[in-house]
């Protein structure tokens, strides 16, 4: 018999329209960290910096491929679960990123530790205020430096990684929107970048308050 419903595409639903900018958004931002690390790497002057970036681009890659392949599998709703569609796989796939390579844990803990002696957040201060950060995300750094010398690194490295990867994301969301137009498609960028933008200030002052209460 005929079935009878809406001719809309999966697209044309907000929530979905929404999921599916997540997915754009964490794929465009951890290759944007990962091509500031290569920069790094390549130019070899900076040795703090790069195994900063290093840690930060390794967590960061492999959470939003964990969080794209969750989001893509409700995105499919129950057809996400099933073998033929591959996303069970892709999750199995990305999940592992996160364990070997160093635990993300012992990354997010190097940054708070080795991060601070080395000269690596004060080169990754420098690296933001380069990149033309703004102020508010510039102060914010200087909260989490703060607050990781003043408390326990164990406790705070998650919020102290958090605020560091979020307040780059920041500055390479202006940026993505800035060249958007030499993109194919320049408003998907945009609409992304801005996206991205909102969210990456919430997280980085969020972990900033978490950070603060922990000191007291």
């Amino acid at each position: 018999g005929q079935i009878n419903g809406s001719d809309a595409r999966l697209i044309d639903h907000d929530d979905v329209r929404r999921m599916v900018d997540d997915i754009d958004a964490l794929a465009l931002m951890s290759r944007g960290i990962a091509h500031l690390a290569m920069i790094e790497l390549e130019r070899g002057d900076k040795p703090a910096l790069i195994e900063f970036l290093t840690s930060m681009a390794k967590v960061f890659g492999s959470e939003a491929g964990i969080r794209a392949a969750e989001t893509g599998m409700q995105v499919l709703g129950g057809y996400g679960y099933l073998t033929e569609y591959g996303l069970d796989q892709t999750y199995r796939d990305a999940r592992i990123t996160a364990i070997y390579e160093g635990a993300n844990g012992i990354h997010t803990r190097t940054l708070a530790t080795r991060g601070i002696k080395s000269g690596g957040a004060e080169a990754f201060g420098q690296l933001l205020q380069d990149l033309g950060a703004s102020q508010d995300s510039q102060e914010r750094w200087a909260q989490a430096v703060e607050y990781v010398q003043r408390g326990s690194a164990t406790h705070m490295a998650p919020y102290f990684y958090q605020v560091a990867a979020q307040v780059l994301v920041s500055v390479l969301s202006h940026h993505y929107e800035a060249q958007a137009d030499t993109h194919p498609d320049p408003d998907r960028i945009r609409r992304v970048a801005r996206h991205v933008c909102v969210h990456a200030d919430a997280e980085a002052t969020k972990g900033i308050f978490i950070m603060n209460a922990l000191c007291a």
